[in-house]
């Protein structure tokens, strides 16, 4: 007669969920955030980010028969 024992209830919770945040790169050129000093008037040090021109600009795309959105590079832009 093996008595069989209930089992324990977990009391950890579910791993909490990262929201998801799209990182500032230019498709078509790589480019991303720089880390840079930001310098105070006493000459102190902290770090920022420089982050890359992104802006939106409809693409007509024949294939599909419709327009699409697309983050360029503003550089990128202005030489096309």
């Amino acid at each position: 007669m093996s008595s069989q024992l209930p089992k324990p209830i977990s009391t950890s919770s579910p791993p909490a969920l990262q929201p998801i945040v799209a990182r500032r790169i230019c498709p078509f050129t790589g480019k991303k955030s720089n880390r840079a000093n930001k310098i105070s008037f006493s000459a102190h040090k902290t770090k920022k980010l420089q982050f890359v021109n992104l802006q939106y600009k409809r693409v007509c795309w024949e294939a599909g028969k419709r327009f699409l959105k697309l983050s360029i590079e503003n550089d990128r832009e202005k030489r096309n």
